[in-house]
């Protein structure tokens, strides 16, 4: 992963102005209104400072906030020192690729799963502090199986938003013995400041092999 010094340059307003979700802000701009050192006069004279390798392939947006810039890769999240590039910490086994937000000094990262998942991340060590399921269950606990992919997470305030993509199958008695199907779309919010959220399902359901194609997503990744 390249990092162009125009993250460090960020990072000299980081006190006004943290990347703290892709296109700094929930209508995706790109701008923080508060960058001033970057300009057409001085744009020429960018270089790279420094390159790190994150683990995974593909990286996202790196999302920077106080000294330490943070990438999502596909199943991972990798914490760089803004300065030099220096990995502070990485963690796996976060399935899917969603791009993360910053919220209440917390990194919330969509994770997929049987059940959408969001996994909330100490930014100073990666721990786990929390994680909150939504979209449909997952059915693998019944006897069947189910994926779910949640979109990049948008945040507003105190709340986090995600479009997610969800296939499920299971035994059903109303099936004539065939597994019953739920697939399709949805969006979920959940106030990271308050328990609880909401998800609005827009699935498919019927018994025997999904539909092919499959019915469009919310652009979940």
């Amino acid at each position: 992963m390249r990092i162009l010094r125009a993250i460090g340059l960020v990072a000299l307003v980081v006190t006004q102005a943290c990347w703290l979700q892709v296109g700094a802000g929930p209508r995706r701009t790109g701008s923080t209104g508060l960058e001033n050192e970057i300009t057409v006069a001085t744009v020429a004279d960018l270089a790279v400072a420094w390159t790190a390798a994150a683990t995974g392939t593909s990286p996202r947006e790196a999302l920077v906030s106080g000294d330490a810039a943070y990438v999502r890769s596909p199943g991972s999240v990798t914490a760089l020192r803004v300065a030099d590039g220096a990995v502070r910490w990485s963690t796996d086994s976060l399935g899917g690729w969603a791009a993360p937000a910053i919220v209440a000094n917390r990194l919330r990262v969509p994770v997929s799963a049987g059940q959408c998942r969001l996994v909330t991340l100490d930014l100073a060590t990666g721990a786990t502090v929390d994680t909150v399921g939504f979209g449909p269950p997952d059915t693998s606990v019944f006897g069947g199986a189910s994926s779910c992919a949640p979109g990049d997470a948008v945040a507003s305030g105190s709340t986090v938003t995600m479009p997610w993509y969800y296939l499920g199958t299971s035994p059903s008695p109303g099936c004539a013995g065939d597994h019953a199907y739920s697939v399709g779309p949805g969006v979920a919010a959940i106030d990271v400041g308050e328990p609880g959220g909401w998800s609005h399902y827009g699935t498919h359901t019927g018994c025997g092999t999904p539909p092919t194609p499959l019915p469009p997503a919310y652009g979940a990744a």
